[in-house]
Order: structure tokens, then sequence, then C-alpha cells
């Protein structure tokens, strides 16, 4: 498989003082395809290091003036080319000690002269791969950093916005509240007119559903701030649990015709707040969204409770089943921020159970919650979310 970025030719710089020589070694390192370039005395090669990132150094020892070896420990001086490596050629010191000066300045080889062409070659690419699987780590990093540094940024901002929603929707519930008791003030007051009654009514239920939207902002924060939704368990009947707001669901969709059906043991210890929750959401979403009855049941299977919400109407399109539980996905419904279901799914979660829907043009949309009868208790870390103490007080 090729690779998505390519090797960039690394530099090699040939030092020699006979051209020659410079034009013969140039030649055979040639087929490397990788930059070569030409000095022909220390001094000069000293020049070309101090402009070029260069991968090896083939350095002729015999040279006037600044000759191989003393190029090499001027070169060995400088921080920047403290570890560059350095391959002697030489034709004339064939001797021992020669070879041991060479070595004590930290070249990595020792090459007498003439010299097969292809094992030139060889050692040469050895070293060209080196440099090139170094500038690759070298790319990794940087991409690497960069990806680090975008997440934290990223996570940075999404906990500021997190913490900011979390303190908005606490704030926002003081004024709503005192709507709400001006409003069912005048929707109940005997001796208001019936005009001032009825917007009293109007205004109490859209104070309502506001508040409602705040406590899935709040919720949905407190799962991304915490960790999870917290849930503070009792022994209770479900079936009792879940009169109350069937009642009030009813009053709310008089046209829909909900039954509701238990069957075998309900009892459990589940957070009874957050029961009534997920009741009322999914019971709620039937009333509103199908058409039709409503068939609700309850029943108790060994370990379990099972709560199954039956609507009739159109199904929920096959391409936004796999979405329903993702937080902000509305599909399609006005007035919702996309929340319910997601919250909903939480809780569940929370509690150590499951939920599932079902939808086809024929038998209609079920949702199916299993809660076992004694939650597994998921408690979130609040010392090290600061931003989910904001969210204590509702």
């Amino acid at each position: 498989m090729e690779n998505a970025e390519r090797d960039e030719p690394v530099c090699i710089l040939i030092v020699d003082d006979v051209p020659a020589n410079l034009m013969a070694l140039e030649s055979v390192l040639e087929p490397l395809g990788q930059e070569v370039l030409l000095a022909r005395s220390g001094t000069e090669a000293l020049e070309v290091l101090e402009k070029h990132d260069c991968a090896l150094v083939l350095m002729d020892v015999h040279m006037p003036l600044l000759d191989g070896y003393q190029t090499v420990e001027v070169i060995r001086n400088r921080q920047h080319l403290r570890h560059l490596p350095v391959m002697f050629l030489t034709a004339m010191y064939r001797d021992q000690a020669s070879a041991s000066r060479g070595y004590a300045l930290g070249a990595v080889d020792f090459v007498m002269k003439p010299f097969e062409a292809e094992i030139i070659r060889a050692k040469v690419s050895a070293f060209v791969a080196l440099q090139q699987h170094t500038q690759r780590l070298k790319r990794q990093e940087r991409k690497l950093a960069k990806e680090v540094a975008a997440r934290e940024a990223a996570e940075q901002a999404n906990h500021l916005k997190e913490e900011f929603i979390a303190v908005l929707g606490h704030d926002l519930r003081t004024p709503l509240q005192a709507i709400l008791m001006t409003a069912e003030k005048h929707g109940h007051l005997p001796s208001a007119e019936e005009p001032c009654r009825r917007d009293g009514k109007r205004i109490q239920a859209i104070a309502n559903r506001m508040g409602r939207m705040i406590d899935h902002v709040v919720d949905y924060t407190r799962s991304r701030l915490g960790g999870g939704i917290p849930i503070e368990v009792e022994a209770v009947d479900m079936g009792e649990l879940v009169r109350a707001p069937l009642d009030e669901i009813q009053a709310v969709y008089p046209q829909s015709l909900i039954t509701f059906v238990t069957e075998g043991d309900l009892h459990g210890a589940w957070d009874p707040d957050r029961v009534v929750q997920v009741f009322a959401n999914l019971v709620g979403n039937a009333a509103r969204h199908g058409d039709g009855p409503v068939r609700i049941s309850l029943r108790g299977l060994g370990e379990s409770v099972v709560l199954e919400t039956h609507n009739g109407g159109a199904p929920i399109p096959m391409d936004k089943m796999e979405h329903l539980f993702e937080p902000f996905y509305t599909s399609g419904r006005q007035g919702s921020l996309g929340l319910g279901l997601y919250i909903v799914e939480r809780i569940v979660h929370a509690h150590g159970g499951s939920i599932r829907a079902e939808s086809s043009a024929d038998r209609g949309t079920t949702f199916i919650v299993r809660w076992p009868r004694q939650a597994a208790v998921q408690r979130p870390n609040r010392e090290s979310q600061p931003g989910l103490r904001a969210l204590q007080q509702r």
C-alpha cells in the first residue's frame, strides 16, 4: 500500500578536494534519488552544513589546510552538528591509528579507496532510510501535537458550554416559577373574567412546557458533566407510581384513547421521579405523535418490570431509528429540543435497564423499557465536576 505522504529527499554532503572524486561519488549516489551536495574543502563543507540539514557526510581525509579529521573536530564542537553521521574515505591512511582517530571523532565508517560503488550505495542508503524514518517520526509528532492541542481546546470549549447551560438552566427557574405562580393564580381565580382565566391557563401550560425544556437541558448537562444522570432509589410499586401522570396526560390529550394494563408483581427499587419522567415522556410522545388508541402495559417478569407503550400512525423512518436516542435529534418535530428520548435512555441506563423501539406501518410504534427490580445506581463524581455543582439546586 502506497504511503499517503512521500518521503522527501535528504541531503548527502560529499567533501573532497579533487573534483574528479566529487563527480565520481556523485555519479555513484545518483541512483538513490537524493540531493547530493558537494564541497571541495573543509571550510566549504562547514559553510554548507550551516545551510542544509544533511543525513550523512562522506569526508575525504587528506585535504590541504583543513583535513578531514580537523573538519570533523570542528563539526563535533557545534551543538546542532554533534551527532551528524560522518563516513571517512581515504586512499592514504591505512594504518590502525588513523582508523582509530576517525572512530574517536564519531565516524560511523572508515572506507578505504578504491571502493566498490555498490558497497558505498548500500552504506549510504542505510543512512538515508534512517534519516527519512526520523523525518516521518517528527512529522507524526507535530501532527499528534496539533491533534492533542485541538482536542484539548474542543474539550475545554465543550466544558465551558456545558457549565454555561447548567448555570443558565438553574437561573431560569426562578423567573419561570414566578410566571407559573402568577398564571396559576389568574387561571383559577373565581372572580376573574373568563378571558383572563383562559389566558392564565394558557400561560401556565406554556410555562410548564418551558420548565420541561429546562429540565431536559439540565439533565443533559448532568449526564455530560457528571458521567450520568444521578438516581436515588426507594422501594415503590411502579403500577401505582405512574397512575397520577397517566391521568394528567389523559387530561392534556382527551382525544387519545389511552388504555393501561398491568400484570404480575410491579414492586422494585427505583428512583420514583425518574421513573415518572420516563413514563410521561414515552406516553406523552405516543399520545402527541401517534394516531388512534394508545396502549400501555406494565408486566412483572422475573427480576424485571417491562414497560411498553404503543401507538398507531405513520412509522418512524428506518434511517431515523438509529438516531432516536441521540441528543438534540428532533426527527422533524416542532417545538422540541430533541433531548427527551436521549434523557429517557440515560435514566433507564442509570437504573441498569435497557430501552428499544420498534416501528412499522402495519404494527405501529412500540417502545419497550426493561427495568431491573434492583437498580444498579450510578453515582457521578460530583467533587471532580465543578460545573455539576451548579445543578444541585433544583
